[in-house]
């Protein structure tokens, strides 16, 4: 994520429309922008009632495991995707297949649809739907999910009503970055 003033902005007006959709579904979401080979949120919205994971503002996610992660190396450049791809590997040699498997299925389905599923693999018990925020000038990418207890977030509700609330999300945030 490149260093941006726009940061804050895009924090602090995220945020009601982050808590109508976590509201509206009874889920949580984040929006994390890329620090090194992790994703650090930045905003954090969640309903109440929701299944609390121990994520708030300012905590650091797995790249390699996350919907955020996934989304953004989805949408970033071939070059930047290929060094972080390479960092990923150099950080956990014993899980790359797995993981390579995982990011290039996403970057697929990126491609296809717009989105990226998170199906249990960064919590077993929870499911979500990550989508990259792009600047219109394609510099800053950000990312952002919406998740929940994988009984209520099924795979026909994350890819239907939630992805396309995840867009409209995206849509206003974008230019702002």
């Amino acid at each position: 994520m490149a260093a941006s003033i726009s940061i804050p902005r895009v924090r602090n007006a995220a945020y009601p429309y982050m808590m109508d959709i976590a509201n509206r579904f009874t889920a949580s979401l984040s929006l994390a922008g890329r620090a090194n080979t992790k994703m650090i949120i930045v905003q954090r919205a969640e309903a109440p009632g929701t299944l609390r994971l121990n994520f708030s503002v300012g905590r650091m996610l797995s790249m390699r495991r996350s919907a955020v992660g996934a989304a953004y190396l989805a949408a970033t450049s071939e070059q930047e995707r290929a060094e972080l791809m390479e960092q990923l590997r150099r950080e956990a040699p014993e899980s790359w297949p797995s993981v390579r498997a995982y990011l290039d299925e996403a970057k697929a389905m990126y491609q296809e649809h717009g989105y990226v599923l998170n199906l249990r693999r960064y919590h077993p018990d929870i499911n979500a739907v990550g989508v990259p925020l792009i600047a219109p000038n394609g510099w800053t990418i950000m990312a952002t999910n919406c998740g929940g207890p994988s009984s209520a977030m099924t795979v026909e509700r994350l890819t239907g009503p939630i992805a396309q609330a995840m867009f409209g999300l995206a849509a206003t945030l974008r230019t702002m970055l």
